[in-house]
């Protein structure tokens, strides 16, 4: 048995509207679910990206329907890579420039 795409990746960032402008402005990524302070989901092709508030999601919490959600409050650096065609490289490169990235 072999995996053959990402479904979902996680990231974890306090200040979810800086991280959210930066994924949709920049990268073009359409968000699809949003809580103030908690976290905002992106769709990436088939996959999701899921940007978390460490601060609020280490603390359990309940969704509407009355069931517990699961907690995501990790700490450190990640990273995720997004999948472009070798010849967009130098196109990006120029884009993120000037964005300044």
């Amino acid at each position: 048995m072999k995996a053959n795409a990402i479904l979902e990746t996680c990231l974890y960032a306090e200040n979810l509207e800086e991280i959210a402008t930066f994924y949709s402005e920049v990268l073009g990524l359409e968000a699809f679910a949003k809580r103030e302070g908690r976290h905002v989901f992106f769709r990436c092709g088939e996959g999701v990206l899921l940007i978390f508030n460490p601060d609020t999601t280490s603390q359990e919490a309940i969704d509407m329907d009355g069931q517990p959600i699961p907690l995501h409050g990790t700490r450190g650096e990640g990273h995720v890579r997004f999948n472009i065609k070798e010849s967009e490289i130098p196109q990006w490169r120029n884009w993120l420039n000037a964005k300044g990235i």
